[in-house]
């Protein structure tokens, strides 16, 4: 899945994919262990370049994922 690979390589793991637009949230495994939360935009294909500069961070931190978060009975 597009960017797929070419985010991994520079330790980027996909945590949800946003289904109405494609793009992908992800961390970054060498941010230590409470890293930033991206959205990755899919529209740039595998130019890592373009990807990495248009990132946007959404979250200071992946545990501030967990204080928003709200559970369905």
């Amino acid at each position: 899945m597009v960017p797929g690979c070419v985010v991994y390589e520079k330790g980027y793991i996909y945590i949800r994919i946003e289904a109405h637009i494609g793009d992908a949230f992800a961390i970054n495994i060498y941010e230590g262990n409470n890293p930033a939360v991206y959205l990755l935009n899919h529209d740039y294909d595998e130019d890592s370049e373009q990807i990495f500069n248009n990132k946007q961070r959404v979250l200071r931190k992946l545990s501030d994922l967990f204080l928003i978060a709200t559970l369905e009975k």
